[in-house]
């Protein structure tokens, strides 16, 4: 007897971006169930649990522990989304810190 599963699991470090604004994720797979936490908003990064048919577990990426369970259709693998949906990453310009920073004339001083 071949107790292999069949179904395929993605790896665990699949990430995820919330394609809607206001997703509910939930304590079951299915809509019956109740919500764990406010909706998600547009944009929220999830890491992937457990895939199923049409529900797929997950946890919210970051500093929480939020993990339920929310519907296919309102995600999209970080990979294949649109930039417009990911989150924008805070960078400090590459000429920020080669320009020197303006003096202020001292009070005063008739400039």
């Amino acid at each position: 007897m071949d107790n292999r599963v069949s179904a395929f699991q993605p790896p665990a470090c699949t990430r995820y971006v919330v394609s809607i604004d206001g997703l509910n994720i939930r304590r079951g797979p299915d809509a019956a169930f109740d919500a764990v936490a406010p909706p998600l908003p547009r944009g929220t990064l999830l890491r992937l649990v457990q895939a199923g048919s049409r529900w797929s577990q997950v946890e919210v990426d970051g500093p929480t522990d939020v993990q339920g369970w929310v519907n296919h259709r309102f995600i999209v693998r970080v990979q294949d989304a649109p930039r417009s949906l990911l989150p924008r990453a805070r960078t400090v310009p590459s000429n920020a810190a080669k320009k020197p920073a303006a003096k202020k004339p001292a009070r005063g001083s008739a400039r």
